[in-house]
This record gives C-alpha cells, sequence and structure tokens, in this order.
C-alpha cells in the first residue's frame, strides 16, 4: 500500500493551516498600509502629470519626515524611484514610489 499520497495531502493541509501574524504596526503607529494612496496624486491614485523626480522626493522626503523616518532616494527613473527609509540611522525598508499611481511599496 502507497501511503504517499496521503502522507502529501496531510503535510498540505498541516501547513497550509499555519497561520502567520502580519506586521501591522505601520497602520497601528499612524502610518499607510503600503500600496495605498500617498496623496501625491490625489484619492484616486492616478497622476494626470507625471511628477518631476525632483517634486516627488520632496513628497517623499515630507511624508516620512511626519513619521519622524528620513529617506535617501537611491534611483530615480521616469516613472518610479526607489528610497531607503531610516529611523534613527538605521534602514527599516526600502520603498518604491510608482509617480503615475502615488502609490509606495515596500521592495525589502
Amino acid at each position: 500500500m502507497n501511503t504517499l499520497p496521503l502522507a502529501l495531502v496531510v503535510s498540505a493541509f498541516l501547513l497550509g493551516s499555519i497561520a502567520v501574524p502580519l506586521d501591522t504596526r505601520g497602520a497601528e503607529e499612524g502610518g499607510i498600509p503600503y500600496g495605498a494612496p500617498c496623496g501625491l496624486c490625489g484619492d484616486y491614485g492616478y497622476c494626470p502629470q507625471l511628477p518631476s523626480p525632483g517634486k516627488a522626493s520632496r513628497f517623499l522626503a515630507s511624508f516620512y519626515a511626519g513619521k519622524g523616518l528620513k529617506t535617501v532616494v537611491k534611483k530615480s527613473g521616469r516613472r518610479f524611484m526607489e528610497a531607503e527609509i531610516y529611523r534613527e540611522d538605521v534602514l527599516i525598508d526600502k520603498v518604491l514610489l510608482d509617480m503615475r499611481t502615488g502609490r509606495i511599496r515596500s521592495i525589502f
């Protein structure tokens, strides 16, 4: 009798039922969930005109400064900007700003 298929089904069920708590401290500490509109392009998530890299960089700096964090822009392309987020000189996140939609996503 081959019990391998049964063992695989039981293993898959057990692994699938393990709950992993999500880190939601950002939302609890007054932050926004990643992927939510951040205000650069309005509440609808679309910029009719792409902001300049300077405007996007200033926006990121002021957005995170309100949370006591510092930003360092690492790359800036035509549509996306990559930045590192620091708290007291400790890297805590890397984010990607989509300048077409104004959404910030963690890439850390």
